[in-house]
């Protein structure tokens, strides 16, 4: 049984992470990822590998904060030219073959996609096409927790609505990008990334919940979109009876940041660190491929730029017409509001702005 799952992984590049050692108490289950990523219709000066880095971002946060919350992570993943129907569905059919009562499966889905009368579908090579039925079935016989990530434009139809509700097995778990005929960019990518890197600790406990993850998404995606306001856009997520709330998926480690660059707030993991300089890489970007409709290089940054956990939550300010990162300098004891700094902006420039100006892009 295992031998189909590793002929897959092999395609994939297979990785694998033992439990930290010394962890309170030892866990039993595994962490299970399989991830897809393919451009079906790549623009100009794209390829078909255009969402390859998806995957990798998942794997690797993962590797690096959900070990000792699980026994073993195993990642793997097709992507590109391997990401073809038969391919994708051994690797689906390989899971409940391997999968045990108490591990977690992770399915991460990221290609185009759209919503018609049959439902959420994408495309791949050589005519191929993948329905989210089939996904759902093969997810259905799991003897565990499944969280199925939909990162696609019409991605909602994955969840079809019922008139008695959404119809997910009840082992499954589902993040959808969009509404049903909505598209999307990576804010999904963002979101999840952000929160399991722990923005979504909102109990501050150390440990990101899949509740808190799914509380922090629909917030911070409202962030992300600004000034848009069609649900279309906003994610559609669902949780069937039997995937708790309270399942523990990542572990705080302290090591991200949010960072003011290009005049908009982003999470971001810090890499190096050295006398006045911060090395960071953003949460759900590409960072290796220069010119990508979703890239955004690892770089160097002050600390002007930066908002760190446990301070005030980072804000944005309406100022002559446009949206502005800022950090609070103190609130105002005798009216509601904050004086508050613009980030790269000399002092002289700090105001006093009442809470009509203000918003939470991280939607603290």
């Amino acid at each position: 049984m295992n031998q189909r799952w590793n002929c897959v992984a092999l395609l994939a590049g297979l990785m694998i992470v033992p439990a930290s050692l010394g962890f309170a108490a030892e866990p039993k289950g595994r962490l299970l990822f399989f991830g897809v990523a393919y451009d079906e219709a790549p623009g100009p000066g794209r390829t078909i590998a255009h969402y390859d880095y998806a995957p990798d971002n998942f794997t690797r946060l993962f590797q690096a904060q959900s070990t000792g919350l699980f026994a073993e992570i195993k990642c793997g993943a097709v992507k590109g030219d391997f990401a073809t129907k038969e391919t994708i569905a051994a690797g689906l059919k390989a899971l409940p073959a391997m999968a045990r009562a108490e591990d977690l499966v992770v399915l991460y889905w990221g290609t185009h996609g759209g919503t018609d009368s049959s439902g959420w579908s994408a495309g791949l090579q050589h005519g191929g096409l993948m329905r989210g039925a089939e996904i759902k079935e093969a997810l259905a016989k799991l003897p565990c927790p499944a969280i199925a990530i939909v990162s696609t434009c019409g991605s909602g139809g994955f969840l079809k609505q019922l008139p008695e509700g959404i119809d997910l097995p009840p082992n499954v778990a589902a993040f959808c990008a969009c509404g049903r005929s909505g598209s999307t960019d990576n804010q999904l990518d963002v979101s999840l990334l952000e929160g399991l890197a722990g923005f979504a600790d909102r109990n501050a406990d150390g440990q990101v919940t899949l509740g808190e993850v799914t509380e922090y998404v629909p917030r911070r995606i409202r962030g992300l979109l600004r000034d848009s306001r069609s649900s279309e856009f906003l994610p559609v997520l669902g949780r069937a009876n039997k995937v708790s709330a309270n399942l523990p998926l990542s572990k705080v480690t302290g090591e991200h940041v949010s960072v003011a660059v290009d005049g908009v707030w982003r999470g971001a993991t810090i890499l190096e660190r050295s006398a006045g300089k911060i090395k960071v890489r953003f949460l759900g970007y590409d960072s290796q491929t220069a010119g990508g409709a979703f890239s955004l290089a690892d770089r160097e940054v002050d600390e002007e730029h930066l908002d760190w956990p446990g301070d005030h939550p980072p804000i944005e300010v309406e100022r002559g017409g446009s949206w502005q990162p800022a950090k609070v300098v103190a609130a105002l004891g005798n009216k509601p509001g904050y004086r508050v700094h613009y980030v790269g902006r000399p002092a002289s420039e700090e105001e006093e702005v009442p809470p009509r100006r203000i918003r939470f892009p991280f939607g603290n």
